[in-house]
């Protein structure tokens, strides 16, 4: 809008001046050896001074308009590309800082593996939490107390959970060693289906000093899982060769319940 302010403004200015010019030279005249002279009238300079005056600063307004317009295009180019890369880089940043985490957990896993006293397989009944639960002896005699509902936890007070288990298999070395080779093992990029069920049958349990210390809780069915709160680990560390691998080792084992 000022350019063409400008420009307008201009063109009036310089159709004005010319029409001066046209004035004057028709006030030349021939002399006698046919040489062209200006006639005594000359053009009076100072008509044109107000017009300079006022033209000059519109000019370096427009000037100095145009150079922080291209500044002001090249900063704003300078800082999308800046924060372009910028967040590429952070993206790049989360997602190795993410790799490396995973890492930090299957090493960890696997140490818990290798250093506990004993590693159990166990497969064993599940309630959903959305089912109220009931007396074992719905029939008990009139006057006798229900027992108490039963716990579908896997661990009660440190033990495995006699009332809902249904097989034990404690691992020697080598098993425990393949083990440690299947759950370590990064996932690729196969992308396993899953599920909203959880209803675990199978768990890893591991026992130090007489204690189970850590588990991981599996749903074949709907493959999820969960762990102890000592062990950050989830499905999502788990691709389909993964889960096949896992189910095959823990039939391997002589598990049969629910598989």
């Amino acid at each position: 809008m000022l350019k063409a302010a400008v420009t307008n403004f201009l063109s009036c200015r310089l159709v004005g001046i010319s029409r001066k010019v046209a004035s004057i030279q028709s006030d030349h005249c021939k002399n006698s050896a046919g040489t062209v002279e200006i006639a005594q009238k000359k053009c009076n300079l100072s008509t044109m001074i107000p017009f300079l005056k006022t033209a000059i600063p519109i000019l370096l307004l427009w000037c100095c308009s145009c150079k922080n317009g291209a500044s002001d295009t090249s900063a704003s180019d300078k800082v999308n590309l800046d924060s372009t890369a910028g967040a590429t880089t952070t993206a790049n940043a989360d997602s190795a800082a993410n790799e490396t985490s995973k890492k930090l957990v299957l090493i960890e896993l696997v140490a818990k593996l290798q250093n506990a006293d004993k590693v159990l397989l166990v497969s064993h009944d599940y309630r959903s939490p959305m089912v109220p639960p009931k007396p074992d002896d719905d029939d008990a005699s009139p006057g006798k107390a229900p027992s108490p509902p039963k716990s579908y936890n896997i661990v009660v007070n440190g033990q495995p959970n006699k009332d809902i288990i249904h097989e034990t298999i404690n691992l020697n070395p080598d098993a425990i060693s393949n083990l440690s080779s299947i759950l370590s093992k990064p996932p690729g990029n196969s992308i396993q289906d899953r599920a909203r069920c959880f209803e675990p049958h199978h768990a890893i349990m591991m026992e130090k000093g007489g204690t189970i210390t850590s588990y991981l809780d599996i749903c074949f069915t709907c493959h999820g899982m969960r762990s102890s709160a000592d062990i950050p680990f989830s499905a999502e560390d788990f691709d389909k060769p993964k889960w096949d691998a896992l189910y095959d080792f823990i039939k391997q084992q002589g598990i049969k319940y629910e598989l």
